[in-house]
């Protein structure tokens, strides 16, 4: 498929759809703790009803599609879908760190047009990247929510998203649409973050990073805007890390891979690099868990 569409695409929004951020021991978790308050009593007013949680040491608190978590020293907070947009920069403001990142486009194409993620999709390994690199691909064809295509690996730090919005969120609003949409993680979430924070016009410069980003892929999406797209890579380890780390690779992994059978890769990354005392350590050390919002964050009373 050619990464231009074949019919004309008109943009509906262009926000953040997911943000995953936490904050340190210093102002940071007291606003945090101070913004959930205000948020929650919006959502109360709502009719979102609160529910509580725990997981890897923080206690949860949510209402509707925010949640927030502390352990006394350090909040981590997400948000996602309608309540991600009106207040990721607010939290981008408060963040030590960002985990997750989702930035997503929705359109709605001039024709009716159920396919366009199967026409997008074609096996692994036909179409390769510049570099020689094959692209991951794969499609799921649901009969009630419409299609989806997922490009790149499910497991790696940036996933590509397509799929029908209208079948899938079943609203009015969304009805003929199309989400392009790509979830950053880890150090990729982070940088993306960093510059969106600062863009002069985020909205624009999110059409421009979603859209270049698929139809670097041979993805077909509408090309919005030309404002510079988003550098996701984060800054390259400093010349003498690199040669640290080569160092131990070759004098220190092969020991240290025997005593992991013998005493658990935990225990050797502890003994060697301290014990696990904060969420970004245990994220970290797990390459980013992240936890899923309860099934019932879209729940008010008496539904």
């Amino acid at each position: 498929m050619s990464n231009s569409l074949a019919c004309s695409v008109q943009l509906v929004s262009a926000d953040v759809d997911w943000l995953t951020m936490s904050t340190d021991e210093s102002g940071g978790h007291a606003a945090l703790l101070e913004w959930r308050d205000h948020r929650f009593s919006a959502l109360a007013d709502e009719g979102y009803r609160e529910t509580a949680f725990s997981s890897h040491g923080y206690s949860y608190r949510q209402r509707g599609s925010v949640a927030v978590g502390s352990n006394g020293r350090r909040g981590v907070c997400t948000v996602s879908g309608a309540q991600a947009g009106p207040n990721w920069r607010d939290l981008l403001r408060l963040a030590a760190n960002v985990s997750r990142i989702d930035l997503a486009v929705t359109g709605r194409p001039d024709v009716e047009s159920s396919s366009l993620a199967r026409e997008g999709y074609r096996p692994t390994g036909r179409a390769e990247r510049g570099r020689g690199r094959p692209i991951t691909m794969t499609l799921i064809q649901g009969q009630d929510r419409g299609d989806t295509l997922y490009v790149g690996s499910r497991k790696s730090d940036v996933l590509g998203r397509l799929y029908d919005k209208g079948r899938e969120s079943r609203e009015p609003a969304y009805a003929g649409c199309w989400r392009w949409e790509i979830q950053y993680r880890r150090a990729s979430a982070l940088q993306t973050a960093r510059g969106l924070a600062v863009a002069e016009n985020p909205a624009s410069t999110i059409t421009a990073t979603v859209g270049s980003w698929f139809r670097a892929r041979d993805v077909g999406a509408p090309a919005w805007s030309d404002d510079p797209a988003l550098d996701h890579r984060a800054p390259g380890a400093v010349p003498d890390d690199e040669r640290y780390l080569a160092w131990a690779r070759k004098s220190i992994q092969p020991r240290a891979r025997e005593l992991v059978k013998r005493y658990g890769w935990r225990f050797i990354a502890e003994t060697l690099c301290g014990p696990i005392a904060t969420y970004e350590d245990w994220e970290t050390m797990v390459r980013g868990v992240e936890f899923e919002l309860q099934e019932d964050h879209h729940r008010k009373r008496g539904e």
